[in-house]
């Protein structure tokens, strides 16, 4: 079962995380401490671990997990999680468009009308 998130950095709304954990035991309230669980295990076991922790600030959040999802050292510990696989894709738009926004209504109601006339 693959569980898919978005998620969005506070105060930055146009910079959002598409997060994919495949996983044939973990429900989807699970998968984040799951994730955590080994990304922890990964930083107290391994020297790339504690680099990258170390490269964040001790700060490591989605960001900095979504340049070290494909090092080989971390998958052992995703795996011992119940995690057979993890993308994260950072998105990032320079700023969000404010002429269409999500809810944009995209019938114009006033052709329909013109068009019934």
């Amino acid at each position: 079962m693959t569980h898919r998130f978005v998620i969005v950095r506070t105060g930055e709304p146009e910079t959002r995380a598409v997060v994919e954990v495949e996983s044939e035991t973990l429900q989807r309230r699970e998968t984040v401490d799951a994730v955590s669980r080994a990304i922890t295990a990964w930083v107290r076991n391994t020297a790339e671990g504690k680099n990258a922790y170390a490269d964040s600030s001790e700060d490591y959040n989605i960001g900095d997990l979504s340049q070290d999802q494909e090092d080989p050292t971390l998958q052992p510990f995703l795996r011992a999680e119940g995690i057979e696989r993890l993308t994260v894709e950072i998105q990032a738009e320079d700023e969000a468009d404010e002429y269409w926004t999500y809810d944009f209504h995209l019938v114009d109601d006033d052709a329909l009308e013109e068009e019934e006339a």
